[in-house]
């Protein structure tokens, strides 16, 4: 009926008057999309309030703090986006974590976000510990972090976006979730933004074997200047092998297992970070540890996994400890496996196109009883190595 509604009424219309409206609206329709989008994305690369000469001081602080304070208490949180850890009892009663509930959160928030609502699960975070930041928290022992699946790894950005002092971030990771100019937050483009806060003075990447490495289709949108160069910001680990094409013959690699069946040893681990002992030992640590990173019979999460050993994690962890004189000042986990549950129409798509079926369809309990293992396990030698309690 509104076709034939035109068809009538099409000699009354101003058909000249229209295109010219078209063509004037259009340039200030995607002028404003293009402003209301930089606006937001540079926005989550700022902090408000955060002044490098504090940052110092804090940072001093909690060298102090460290040095009087011997064993320190690790402090557990569990931000509840997804209900994985509340299936993990014995972990539960083990670390008895803070618990901070946002499951209603989980579905919009999985595998992708707007700014909108990462802005919101910010508010959330705010809300549920009591404060916007994590600097005076920290000072009483390190802050360790779970979340649950890693499909909300992106969360680990508002994590660190809780800090006003300056730190080194350490990521384990199977893939390398730094994509450039995804319109929103996504698990594969959060450290991109992480790597551009000022607090961040030295990243590093360890474990990546995934094909996304090398995919041609991400060319464009990889930091390439984070990656390449003398000062590059970000150092690359690889777990076996060096990744090839495109421009990662500028970058320089160094793998963490030179013979891909025989585990790295404590003096590869030490050659790969002693040209960073100086940066290791000025600042304190933040680790984020996506198990994905690790083996298949390790650990059960919704993506394909890597090939590092509980064992080699732990190892490089140890070394990047004793680097920084102990200073971990927070940690968060994430990789434990649940079914997934997403809202709207674009995350059901990513969850069709980029989740393995493989991955996705493994038993929850059997999912569970691997993962609470290897936490437990975790947990209790990175207490050992800080000579710290967890409890």
């Amino acid at each position: 009926s509104f076709a034939l509604f035109i068809m009538a009424e099409s000699d009354k219309i101003d058909w000249k008057g229209l295109g010219k409206a078209a063509l004037v609206s259009v340039p200030v329709v995607i002028g404003a999309y293009g402003f209301w989008y930089l606006r937001n994305y540079l926005s989550l690369k700022k902090l408000d309030g955060y002044d490098p000469k504090e940052g110092e001081q804090r940072n001093m602080q909690i060298v102090a703090i460290k040095d009087a304070q011997k064993p320190r208490k690790l402090q557990f949180r569990y931000v509840d986006v997804d209900g994985a850890l509340l299936m993990q009892k014995e972990l539960m009663e083990l670390i008895k974590p803070e618990v901070v509930s946002l499951r209603q959160m989980g579905p919009p928030l999985r595998m992708e976000s707007s700014f909108k609502l990462f802005s919101d699960f910010e508010k959330g975070l705010t809300s549920g510990f009591g404060s916007e930041t994590d600097d005076e928290a920290a000072s009483h022992g390190p802050l360790i972090t779970f979340y649950g699946s890693n499909d909300f790894h992106h969360l680990t950005l508002a994590l660190v976006r809780r800090f006003r002092q300056p730190f080194n971030i350490v990521l384990f990771d199977n893939h390398p979730d730094w994509v450039e100019l995804y319109p929103g937050l996504h698990c594969g483009s959060w450290f991109n933004h992480t790597c551009n806060l000022p607090t961040v003075q030295q990243a590093f990447h360890l474990g990546g074997y995934s094909g996304e490495f090398e995919d041609k289709d991400l060319r464009w949108m990889t930091p390439w200047k984070l990656l390449v160069g003398d000062k590059a910001k970000i150092k690359v680990c690889p777990a076996t092998n060096n990744f090839q094409g495109m421009r990662w013959n500028e970058v320089k690699q160094d793998v963490l297992r030179p013979v891909w069946h025989k585990m790295t040893t404590r003096e590869r681990i030490l050659a790969i970070f002693e040209p960073y002992r100086e940066t290791l030992s000025k600042y304190p640590l933040y680790i984020t540890l996506d198990k994905d990173v690790m083996m298949r019979n390790e650990n059960l999460q919704n993506w394909n996994s890597g090939l590092l050993t509980r064992d080699e994690v732990l190892l490089c962890i140890d070394v990047l400890l004793e680097l920084s004189g102990g200073r971990l000042l927070a940690m968060d986990i994430t990789g434990d496996f649940t079914k997934v549950e997403v809202a709207g129409f674009y995350r059901n798509y990513l969850h069709k196109t980029q989740h393995e079926d493989s991955e996705n369809n493994i038993d929850q309990d059997q999912a569970t009883f691997v993962n609470q293992r290897t936490n437990i396990a975790l947990l209790k030698a990175i207490a050992g190595m800080l000579g710290a309690s967890l409890q």
